[in-house]
């Protein structure tokens, strides 16, 4: 049950302090500048200098739209500051927000360590009447049962002496700032009053709606989230699978059964990508099973998602057996390294695998992609024409827009450029028509 706490600050002068920001990760920064944005003094702390640096001076740079410019007017303004120093920028504080890292293990176990070092910073400082609130990825119970524990070491009682409440962020690379200024967000909180501060907070950079509910529920809604669309992905790649097996183009199949009123599947690829969907199912199986319960859908999505990687490795394969080419004797390209379209993000990208399984099977692995400088040891093309020259393979594995907008007559040139018998393999979809002489698989 919410209750209201026993605290005398207004919500108004809460909303009127400085406000920190631990972790200036991918959500972090775009979510402090913001804050900046909407007049708040932000520091932004994060134990990495070179970031830090980077923030202070101007050198700052990313590909997501608007947050350089933000970051930097923000710094000019005297509204942003970031520093290496956690625990006095969670000492000068009013509000904390936590928004570090939170990944799984190797044995898909969920690693809190940075959200532990989080608390325990914020612990040495807290003081009466201070909001803190959790946005990392957790699973259920966390904020009560590990993050409270370690507040209240304080001596201070969470409800009673300080707002404890848990928000997670509901953003997609290349969408960030506009995903956090419009999309609707989800608040929890450990009593009524630390929910209602919450949303009166966020309510001041969000023009979304602001859900509100106990801080448990709020943190297995991000979970749910993001392991309805591993599942759905997953429904969509072993769609594609057999498909493939039956001779039907799959994405014809997937676009005409959209047309459904009540069907919304995904598009298939070479795997799920991103600091999100990979991970955070892992969360709610490791809550499951703590709870007595061992969710076998949730892991079979993971495991077919985990499997599409192999899995173009074995069209590539098809490819070349059909083109009556070597694999150790042949020149693969591989287009995109991003997990997702017109991103620089490569975390858990599917073309890792694909490129490190590739390096040791074919005779040279080469990469190209117009928005990360990442190459996963192949050899990094900086045009198309590069790439394509002298290729026996191209591998199609990040849709970016500049691929799925490439007209036909160029990728004809493109084409031309490499060997005889040349195969495309098509991880997402993007070539829309087929080539003459050309061994085209498509997943």
């Amino acid at each position: 049950m919410l209750s209201n706490a026993p605290l005398n600050i207004t919500i108004g002068a809460m909303l009127t302090m400085d406000l920190t920001v631990l972790g200036l990760g991918y959500i972090g920064l775009p979510l402090a500048a913001s804050f900046a944005k909407a007049g708040f003094k932000v520091t932004g702390a994060d134990i990495r200098r070179e970031v830090v640096t980077s923030v202070n001076s101007g050198t700052f740079d990313s590909m997501e739209l608007g947050l350089k410019d933000l970051v930097e007017t923000s710094v000019k303004r005297g509204n942003l500051y970031a520093t290496t120093d956690v625990t006095g920028a969670c000492e000068k504080s009013r509000t904390i927000i936590i928004c570090v890292q939170t990944p799984v293990d190797n044995n898909k176990i969920p690693d809190l360590s940075a959200v532990r070092s989080a608390a325990e910073a914020i612990a040495k400082g807290l003081r009466r009447g201070k909001l803190v609130i959790v946005e990392s990825t957790v699973f259920p119970r966390t904020t009560e049962e590990v993050v409270k524990p370690i507040l209240e070491k304080s001596g201070l009682k969470a409800g009673r002496d300080f707002y404890l409440a848990y928000c997670s962020e509901r953003a997609t690379p290349g969408s960030l700032l506009r995903n956090l200024k419009y999309n609707d967000r989800v608040v929890g909180g450990v009593n009524k009053k630390s929910m209602e501060i919450t949303a009166k907070l966020y309510s001041k950079i969000c023009k979304g709606k602001i859900l509100k509910t106990d801080v448990t529920t709020a943190e297995f809604v991000k979970l749910i989230e993001n392991t309805y669309r591993d599942i759905n992905i997953a429904l969509s790649n072993e769609i594609a699978i057999i498909a493939e097996k039956l001779g039907i183009n799959t994405h014809e199949a997937i676009r005409l059964a959209n047309f459904h009123p009540n069907v919304k599947l995904h598009k298939p690829g070479c795997g799920v990508g991103g600091t999100c969907i990979p991970k955070d199912p892992w969360f709610l199986v490791y809550s499951a099973k703590k709870a007595g319960r061992t969710p076998k859908l949730l892991m079979t999505a993971r495991k077919i998602n985990d499997y599409m990687p192999a899995h173009t490795i074995e069209l590539i394969k098809q490819g070349m057996k059909r083109a009556k080419k070597e694999l150790q004797n042949s020149v693969i390209t591989v287009l995109g390294v991003a997990y997702k379209n017109d991103v620089d993000i490569t975390e858990n990208s599917p073309a890792e695998r694909i490129i490190r399984n590739l390096l040791s099977a074919a005779k040279e692995v080469r990469v190209y992609d117009p928005y990360s400088s990442e190459s996963f040891g192949g050899n990094k093309c900086k045009t198309l024409e590069s790439a394509f020259k002298g290729s026996d393979c191209a591998v199609f594995v990040t849709d970016h827009s500049v691929f799925q907008k490439m007209p036909r007559n160029y990728l004809t040139n493109l084409v031309k450029l490499m060997k005889p018998n040349p195969v495309i393999v098509d991880g997402r979809g993007v070539v829309r028509y087929k080539l003459p002489g050309v061994i085209y698989v498509s997943i």
